[in-house]
């Protein structure tokens, strides 16, 4: 109970039953990364000058050069 700064031993395991929990429902997240196909067609860029007309973000912008 150390580990956890829990004070009793059931506040402890529902803690790690919590976490166990939340940790498999991102594992099954994660595996829908390999299932779903992408429109190699689609360009966000153009998309967002469809939805943002007048934002910037439908406005190019100059990317900072990389840092080595």
């Amino acid at each position: 109970m150390n580990l956890s700064q829990k004070n009793s031993k059931k506040e402890a395991i529902l803690t790690a039953l919590k976490e166990y929990i939340n940790y498999k429902k991102r594992m099954e997240v994660t595996n829908i990364f390999g299932i779903v196909d992408y429109d190699s067609d689609y360009d966000y860029k153009e998309q967002r000058k469809i939805s943002f007309p007048n934002s910037s973000l439908g406005t190019h912008c100059q990317e900072a050069p990389l840092r080595h």
